[in-house]
C-alpha cells in the first residue's frame, strides 16, 4: 500500500495539514516578547526617579500602579484601546498592559529598577528619561512573553514565563521578585567584600601577631554601622525577604509565579547564607574591637604606673631636698 502523501501549508494564523483522506487545522501561536531586566541603581535612585516621573508626566506617559515604594511607568504614549484580559480578583475584569511599549518599574525601597520590553535599550531609555547612566553591576534577566491564545492565565517554563495578558498584578509580581534578587545580590557583594577585608586582617595577624596599625577603631566602628544598616535593611520591609508579597495573597496565579521565581532565584537559601555571614562579620568586629580596647586599657595601665612612679620620684626628691637644706 502506498503511503499517503502529507503536505502542510501555513494559512493565516493556522497550520493546514492534509493528505488524501483528511484535512487537519493546527492553530499556531504568536508570542509577544515582554522580557524583564532588573538593575540595581543604588542610593541615588530617588533623585533619578524624580526626573523620570517629571518627564513622564510632561509627556503624558501613564503609570499603572503607584505606591510610596514602587511605581510602574509606560515609556510611551497612553494607548487608545488597552487590551482586556480576564482576572481572578473578586471576579472583575482587569485591563492587560499593551505589550508593544517599554515599561520601567521603579522600586525606591530596594534602589532597583526593572525594565519590561526594553529590547536591549534599557541604558539609553534610562539616560533619556532619568538623565543618568544606568549601572551594570547587578543585573537579572527573565524572558517573559505574552500569548493571547493561551487557555490558562499563565504558563511557567524552565527558563521563561508566559502570560495570557500582561496583567498589572502579574507584572508587578515578576518585577518585585527580580528587584528583590538584584538587591539581595548587592548585599551579597557588600558582605563578601567585608569578609575579604577581615580575611586579609586575620592573615596579617597570623603572620605578624599584631593587629594592623591601619585598622583604627574608627574604621571598625564604621564597619559595625555598615553591617547593622545592611542587616536591618534586609530584615525590615526595605527588601521584604521575610514577608509574602501582597499580590501573591490575593491571586492564585500570582502566588504560583511568586513561589516559582522565589525558588528559582533561591531567595530563602541566599537569605540564610547572608545571615551566617552577618554573624561571622559581627563576631570579627567584636573580636577586633576587644583587641583595640585591651590595647587601650594596657596603655592606660602603663600610663598610671608611670604617673605613680613619677609621683614617688617627686616625693623622694622633695624629701631629699628638704633634708639637704635642713642639714
Amino acid at each position: 500500500m502506498v503511503a499517503a502523501l502529507q503536505q502542510r501549508l501555513q494559512v493565516g494564523d493556522e497550520l493546514v495539514e492534509w493528505d488524501e483522506d483528511r484535512i487537519i487545522l493546527h492553530p499556531t501561536y504568536h508570542d509577544y516578547q515582554f522580557s524583564a531586566k532588573a538593575f540595581h541603581v543604588g542610593r541615588g535612585l530617588s533623585q533619578q526617579a524624580r526626573q523620570l516621573y517629571r518627564m513622564a508626566a510632561e509627556r503624558g506617559f501613564p503609570s499603572f500602579w503607584n505606591t510610596a515604594e514602587w511605581r510602574l511607568i509606560c515609556l510611551g504614549p497612553r494607548p487608545a484601546a488597552p487590551r482586556e484580559s480576564s482576572a481572578a480578583v473578586a471576579g472583575e475584569t482587569e485591563t492587560g498592559l499593551p505589550y508593544d511599549e517599554p515599561y520601567v518599574a521603579v522600586f525606591e525601597n530596594m534602589d532597583t529598577v526593572v525594565f519590561f520590553n526594553g529590547c536591549g535599550n534599557e541604558a539609553q531609555l534610562w539616560q533619556q528619561f532619568a538623565g543618568h547612566v544606568l549601572p551594570t553591576r547587578e543585573i537579572e534577566e527573565l524572558r517573559v512573553f505574552v500569548r493571547p491564545q493561551m487557555t490558562s492565565e499563565s504558563m511557567i517554563l524552565a527558563d521563561s514565563i508566559g502570560l495570557k495578558a500582561a496583567q498589572p498584578d502579574k507584572i508587578k509580581t515578576i518585577a518585585y521578585l527580580l528587584a528583590q534578587t538584584v538587591a539581595l545580590h548587592f548585599y551579597e557583594t557588600e558582605v563578601d567584600t567585608m569578609l575579604r577585608a577581615f580575611q586579609d586582617i586575620n592573615a596579617d595577624m597570623e603572620r605578624t601577631g599584631e593587629l594592623v596599625a591601619a585598622m583604627a577603631k574608627g574604621e571598625l566602628l564604621k564597619m559595625v554601622a555598615r553591617n547593622n544598616v545592611m542587616r536591618t535593611g534586609i530584615l525590615s520591609s526595605k527588601i521584604g525577604l521575610t514577608k509574602r508579597f501582597d499580590a501573591a495573597w490575593r491571586d492564585a496565579e500570582c502566588s504560583r509565579i511568586y513561589e516559582h521565581l522565589r525558588e528559582e532565584m533561591e531567595i530563602t537559601r541566599r537569605y540564610e547564607d547572608l545571615e551566617v555571614k552577618f554573624d561571622l562579620i559581627q563576631d570579627n568586629l567584636k573580636y577586633f574591637l576587644e583587641i583595640i580596647q585591651n590595647k587601650k586599657s594596657d596603655f592606660l595601665e602603663y600610663l598610671i604606673v608611670i604617673l605613680i612612679a613619677a609621683e614617688i620620684f617627686v616625693s623622694l626628691f622633695d624629701m631629699w631636698t628638704r633634708d639637704a637644706f635642713s642639714g
